[in-house]
């Protein structure tokens, strides 16, 4: 099929196979093959990856052809398999970003903002397009907030708005020298004694910027050079930093947390100011700064923790050390944490009966499902930064009122475990998830599982907030169909009397899949978030009598040879492994300021 569709039969033919791609079966792709990004077009009758009127290559497995389709927003065309195959940016799940719950089309790279995509933040990445900053000569765009530096030096002749958001962007393509991070990129541990894991895979530099990453972790396949992993995949990819991000550089031997503030006067350099004293500024090479990603941030504090408090006292100034490290620690905790600054997701527009996904034909055979029912009128729906939405009660509610029926698109079994699959190759970040369990009754009393999903189609009661103790619970209540099953219906009933201005909260039962939940309500909860904050904490003074002696402890569950230690019975003691009892004593009866190594004799028994 060539050139852009213009019959109704060919829009009509080209929109039903999307929505056959949509539905279909997860489609393997490989993700770790990066693709360039496209070139803007000056013929819009082509594909915009391909260049082409025919198809290069199928999708396999797909049998549904592989029409030219048009973009949803704009007026470039793709093909359906080079849509799919698109892998300019490290994250780009094209199936799964096309489903109902998400952007329901075809979209291309123009819509969505690199480095928010790149984030893993999939529903933010899409928002605000209308006013985002695209590049001139590529097909690449970014919010106006995670807005690159502009390296394209000449003059803009026209300062009208569309000039305005126009950029050329650095291209990572010069061989660095300078000091390294010793950090994988990828996984976020390095190389050292401590970590039995790591020694045994190499860290390698890379070519084009300051990051290092280890053989195995590193599996993007590079199509800039014949070399074999001799960049980082955000050099591959060319993924840029936001303008005015922290990021971390490495400055005389040193991590050091910087600011960036603008472009320097050199080529290819910008200008950074140290979040430890603002009124140090220097003018750097934009890849001498280390691009992380937000799901690494909390080993890489760790294992820089480890490194930094590896070194005796004699080896740094303590009061400065713990000053940088705390600039670190902030700046790792914000990346972890990152939010774009664009508006909130809006409301969701909200339904008052159930609709059917395809695959509940052969159960349902046409059958009409329940008949609208509204929610009850004393709740309304408020949005917070902390909590996302949620519903609220604004006049009391007593015990044993129907809030409203759980409303949403009735699948099947298999059609959740098709989107759960989506969802989890996807790493979406922000992904959606308000599936909620029930069945149908056949008329032999056969049960069949499924599933109402409210991530698209949807009433109030998918707001309501988890808690391990709430004050709402779900109870089903069977609807006859017309061909004699009995589909069981979500209700959601209040469990005591709920006062006006409190929150309506349902136990959603993740807790049993190891969801780790951070509601405060149990001893488990108030657990979970002190281990959530301990996360980025170490100590803030140095201990001068231990730092050359005591050794860190590593990372995770990682415990090298040296440190590995068995209990006694009967006793809190723990001992170094093969200590034998002369020397347990010994341990027993010193002051714990100095580690008995191996082959050093303890003291007496007595």
């Amino acid at each position: 099929m060539s050139g852009q569709p213009s019959t109704s039969s060919s829009s009509t033919n080209q929109l039903k196979i999307v929505n056959l791609y949509r539905d279909a079966r997860v489609i393997r792709r490989n993700e770790k093959k990066a693709t360039r990004h496209a070139v803007r077009p000056s013929d819009l009758s082509k594909c915009i990856f391909c260049q082409n009127d025919e198809s290069p290559k199928k999708i396999r497995g797909f049998k549904h052809g592989d029409p030219l389709i048009k973009c949803k927003k704009c007026a470039h065309m793709m093909h359906l398999s080079c849509y799919h195959f698109s892998n300019s940016t490290p994250q780009f799940p094209a199936q799964y970003l096309t489903q109902e719950y998400n952007y329901k089309a075809p979209m291309c790279p123009d819509h969505f903002c690199e480095v928010c995509m790149t984030d893993k933040l999939m529903q933010s990445a899409g928002r605000e397009e209308e006013e985002m900053v695209r590049c001139v000569d590529e097909i690449r765009a970014f919010h106006k907030n995670c807005r690159p530096i502009n390296f394209d030096s000449s003059p803009i002749e026209n300062q009208n708005e569309e000039n305005r958001r126009i950029l050329k962007v650095f291209k990572y393509d010069q061989d660095y020298e300078g000091g390294r991070i010793p950090v994988c990129c990828e996984c976020g541990k390095t190389s050292n004694e401590l970590d039995e894991e790591a020694t045994q895979k190499k860290l390698l530099k890379c070519r084009t910027c300051v990051n290092m990453f280890h053989g195995t972790c590193h599996k993007t396949s590079n199509f800039t050079t014949t070399r074999q992993k001799s960049r980082c995949k955000f050099c591959i990819h060319q993924t840029q930093l936001r303008g005015n991000s922290n990021v971390l550089i490495v400055k005389n031997g040193l991590f050091r947390a910087a600011k960036i503030v603008g472009k320097s006067g050199r080529a290819n350099e910008v200008l950074i100011q140290f979040l430890t004293n603002p009124n140090e500024e220097l003018s750097v090479p934009i890849n001498s700064l280390a691009r992380l990603s937000p799901s690494i941030a909390d080993q890489m504090f760790e294992t820089l923790r480890i490194m930094c408090m590896a070194k005796g006292c004699s080896e740094h100034d303590c009061s400065n050390l713990h000053i940088e490290f705390e600039a670190i620690r902030d700046h790792l905790k914000g990346l972890m944490n990152f939010a774009p600054d664009i508006t909130k997701r809006p409301t969701p527009k909200f339904r008052q009966v159930h609709i059917s996904h395809s695959s509940m034909d052969k159960l349902i055979e046409g059958s009409r499902l329940p008949r609208k029912k509204r929610c009850h009128k004393n709740i309304d729906v408020q949005y917070s930064d902390e909590k996302g939405f949620h519903v609220i009660v604004s006049k009391s509610i007593r015990k044993g009122v129907t809030v409203g029926p759980y409303i949403g698109q009735v699948i099947s079994k298999d059609e959740e475990l098709r989107r759960e699959k989506l969802a989890t190759e996807s790493n979406d970040r922000e992904c959606k998830c308000y599936t909620f369990a029930s069945d149908l009754i056949s008329t032999d009393y056969h049960k069949v599982p499924i599933r109402v999903d409210a991530a698209d189609h949807q009433n109030e009661m998918s707001l309501i907030n988890h808690s391990c103790k709430p004050n709402c619970k779900a109870e089903r209540v069977g609807y006859e169909l017309s061909n004699g099953t009995t589909l069981n219906v979500i209700y959601v009933k209040t469990s005591r009397v709920i006062e006006e201005g409190e929150e309506l909260t349902l136990n959603y039962g993740w807790t049993k899949t190891g969801f780790m939940c951070w509601c405060g309500m149990t001893k488990e909860c108030e657990a979970n978030i002190e281990k959530r904050q301990a996360v980025f904490k170490f100590d803030s003074a140095c201990k001068q009598e231990n730092r050359n002696t005591v050794r860190p402890q590593p990372p995770g569950n990682v415990i090298p040879n040296v440190l590995q230690s068995q209990k006694r019975k009967g006793s809190n003691q723990t001992y170094p492994e093969n200590t034998n009892k002369r020397k347990r004593q010994a341990i027993k009866s010193s002051t714990g300021k100095r580690e008995l190594e191996n082959g050093e004799e303890g003291a007496s028994e007595n």
